[in-house]
């Protein structure tokens, strides 16, 4: 209980791991449908642009790109601002050949995102305009563990935030320093 009290940085992070549980929003454009079941999505057409609602820990936009043909895409979340220091965007690719010898399991390629972005149970329809709704159980985990300051998904902010703005503080003091100096 105590670093409930401690400040408020604390209870920021955990209202971002609870809203990092849950994805529900609307897109815009294209036509596209999928299904993710962890590492596996399945789906037909082209979705990109931008986005509105709860993703990533809070409400606002987003910019997105998707492409599934059956049993093989990529999907990406470009990084916004709020999301540099959490670690939540992804650009990953997924293949799934099980005729081919050598392919017994799903392939995917995370080119850029974190391990917990394929723990998720994703659906996502669009028409011009469409929804994504998406349930992360990495996420729960983080929640949960996040209480006793265990942070598993490396996305809270609170001390990464504290830690530039003294770093940002004593490069100015620096800066100040060396002017007097040269002066």
């Amino acid at each position: 209980m105590i670093p409930c009290f401690c400040g408020c940085a604390y209870l920021k992070d955990r209202i971002r791991d609870a809203c990092d549980m849950f994805t529900l929003s609307v897109e815009a454009t294209g036509v596209n449908a999928s299904i993710q079941t962890g590492p596996a999505v399945i789906g037909a057409g082209v979705a990109g642009g931008k986005g509105f609602g709860l993703r990533s820990g809070g409400v606002g936009t987003y910019d997105f790109a998707e492409l599934n043909v059956a049993i093989f895409g990529g999907k990406a979340l470009i990084l916004s601002e709020k999301d540099r220091y959490r670690g939540k965007g992804y650009d990953c690719f997924y293949r799934w050949f099980p005729w081919e010898d050598d392919e017994d399991e799903f392939d995917i390629e995370m080119n850029k995102g974190k391990w917990f972005n394929s723990w998720q149970f994703e659906c996502t329809a669009n028409v011009g305009v469409g929804a994504r709704a998406d349930f992360n159980f990495a996420e729960v985990l983080d929640f949960v563990l996040g209480w006793t300051t265990l942070d598993i998904c490396d996305d809270d902010v609170s001390e990464k935030i504290q830690k530039l703005e003294e770093f940002i503080e004593k490069t100015q003091s620096d800066d100040e320093q060396n002017v007097s100096d040269s002066l």
